[in-house]
């Protein structure tokens, strides 16, 4: 699957994952930074959606 076939909400998760994994002020997964909590807030708010199929 490329990126273009992932949802909205997949790569803002991915996001949320990237930042949190490489942030000195998280503690991935236990504590997030408000750089983390914004992008976990957007996540939240984005709805389910199932990827494109071609």
């Amino acid at each position: 699957m490329n990126r273009a076939e992932f949802t909205p909400k997949q790569r803002k998760f991915r996001a949320y994952m990237d930042h949190s994994m490489n942030c000195e002020d998280c503690d991935y997964g236990n504590r997030r930074c408000p750089v983390a909590q914004e992008i976990w807030d957007a996540w939240r708010e984005l709805p389910q959606q199932a990827p494109h199929r071609r």
